[in-house]
C-alpha cells in the first residue's frame, strides 16, 4: 500500500538536484552557467602550487621548562581533604598504643641499648 506522505520510489532512484549548479558538470542538453548562451567561459585550468622557503626563527621558542611539580597542589589538597578520615581510622585502630614509646623501644632494640 502506497503513501502519498513519503518520496515515490522513483525519485529516490534519481540523481540528486544540486544547490549550486555551476559547480558541477552539467547534464547533456542543459543550460547552466558554464554552457549558458553568449557565455564564454571555460573550464578553469588547474593551478600548481608554489614552492616555499622556510626560515626557522627562535621567536617563539619556549624556554627549557620542569613539570616535577605541576600536579602538586592538587595533591596536598588531596591528602589535606583525607587527612582526618585517616586520622580517625588510625586511632580507632591503633587504640591505646604509644608512638612515641613504641619508637624508643625500638631504637634501643637497633642500637643494642634494650
Amino acid at each position: 500500500m502506497a503513501s502519498s506522505d513519503g518520496p515515490e520510489t522513483d525519485d529516490l532512484l534519481r540523481p540528486p538536484q544540486y544547490v549550486f549548479p555551476d559547480f558541477y558538470p552539467a547534464e547533456e542538453g542543459s543550460i547552466n552557467a558554464w554552457n549558458a548562451p553568449g557565455c564564454h567561459r571555460s573550464e578553469p585550468e588547474p593551478q600548481q602550487r608554489l614552492g616555499t622557503e622556510h626560515t626557522v626563527t627562535t621567536t617563539y621558542t619556549l624556554k627549557e621548562r620542569t613539570y616535577q611539580q605541576q600536579f602538586s597542589d592538587i595533591y596536598f589538597l588531596r591528602l589535606s581533604k583525607l587527612k582526618p578520615a585517616v586520622e580517625e581510622v588510625a586511632a580507632a585502630t591503633w587504640r591505646g598504643v604509644s608512638v612515641r614509646s613504641t619508637v624508643q623501644e625500638l631504637w634501643c632494640r637497633w642500637n643494642g641499648d634494650g
